[in-house]
């Protein structure tokens, strides 16, 4: 059986869309010996692409189109059809003709949570999303919230459609050694004493100013013993009024704005950390709080789907929209030792539980299915 994985995402920015195709190409290939696997990318020679299964004798590499229409419509879909038996796409496969379909959705969170999607990107989700799924020889996801969803709104048949977590990688794990953690909070500008972490990109639907407005309740309360706030991730087209907003007189004070934090680096990140906070409103999974976890951070998350579908009671909940609420978490965290070992303990037991082996097999039996379907 040949099957092509679609890397396109592999060029974008790091998030967990991007995370979950790279780790099954890392994984695919070793896993599943008796298949040929072609991996399509925008840059098949890019270092990033080869070094993802860089001894697997099954893989070969062929480029496909940056373009949205030239890769749902032609010219790649009658490529793909030639070059292998099945593609596994996200979100979105060929809309006319190509092989056998594995479709892999995330999450809908365009049609529950509307307002934090542009307009005119809503509307091609809510228009292309449902009927490419229920063409879709199987459909993947990601969270068993994500799974009902998909169910209930695109109307595909629950025998068609699986979900597996996502995994945690090896390389998220407690870092003990100081002076590496000391060397990053340098190159990043964060000061000495505690800080709490938010990793993910600065986008409204991530929930930052309520996060800021918490931290600053909670400095209210401990004063210069506040830890400082940072803030790493991507940021989108609405970053410089967020970032105007939040340091508008001075209002910046004890906040770091990391940035993106290269991959090598997240583990040590996390490590370091009083406390890891995500107030997310809604997540298809929420992958940085998997990896706060297996990094022995404490965690305070949202009690927003499917956030407590990956914490399985290894963090402190809380309602995004209640500020204090979120205040009062982080403070229990960072002035309660034995709550936070607690808390890291139960993480990095519940990290343990979340590899990739589940999704791995789910994909290659979800290949097999689609095959046999066409």
């Amino acid at each position: 059986m040949r099957v092509g994985l679609d890397l396109h995402t592999l060029a974008g920015l790091r998030q967990g869309s991007r995370t979950y195709m790279a780790a099954l190409a890392a994984r695919l290939p070793y896993a599943a010996p008796d298949m040929e696997f072609v991996f399509y990318a925008t840059d098949p020679d890019a270092p990033a692409i080869r070094a993802l299964a860089p001894d697997a004798p099954n893989v070969r590499y062929r480029p496909i189109p940056h373009g949205r229409l030239a890769r749902l419509i032609a010219p790649f879909p009658a490529r793909a059809a030639r070059e292998v038996d099945v593609l596994h796409c996200q979100y979105l496969g060929p809309l006319l003709g190509g092989p056998a379909c594995v479709v892999s959705i995330h999450d809908i969170l365009h049609e529950t949570m509307p307002e934090f999607f542009p307009r005119g990107l809503g509307s091609l989700m809510r228009l292309c999303y449902p009927g490419n799924a229920r063409r879709a020889a199987r459909v993947l996801t990601i969270s068993q919230f994500s799974r009902d969803e998909i169910v209930k709104r695109y109307k595909v048949s629950p025998d068609r459609i699986a979900f597996a977590h996502l995994g945690v990688g090896e390389e998220f794990a407690p870092v003990r050694d100081g002076r590496a953690v000391a060397g990053l909070r340098a190159r990043l500008g964060i000061p000495d004493g505690p800080y709490i972490l938010s990793v993910g990109r600065i986008e409204p639907r991530k929930n930052i100013p309520g996060l800021v407005a918490a931290w600053r309740l909670l400095r209210e309360r401990m004063g210069k013993d506040a830890p400082t706030l940072v803030l790493a991730g991507g940021r989108d087209r609405l970053f410089a009024a967020f970032h105007a907003q939040i340091t508008a007189d001075g209002g910046g004070t004890g906040i770091v704005f990391a940035g993106s934090v290269p991959q090598a680096d997240l583990p040590t990140l996390y490590s370091g950390a009083a406390a890891f906070a995500y107030p997310s409103f809604g997540e298809g999974f929420g992958l940085p709080v998997a990896e706060a976890m297996a990094c022995g951070a404490p965690v305070v998350a949202s009690a927003a789907p499917a956030v407590p579908e990956v914490a399985a009671g290894a963090v402190l909940l809380v309602d995004p929209r209640d500020t204090a609420g979120l205040a009062d978490a982080l403070a229990r965290i960072v002035t309660d030792p034995a709550l936070a070992s607690k808390l890291s303990a139960r993480g990095l037991a519940r990290a343990k539980e979340l590899t990739w082996d589940p999704a791995v097999a789910l994909c290659l039996e979800a290949y097999r299915l689609a095959v046999g379907r066409k």
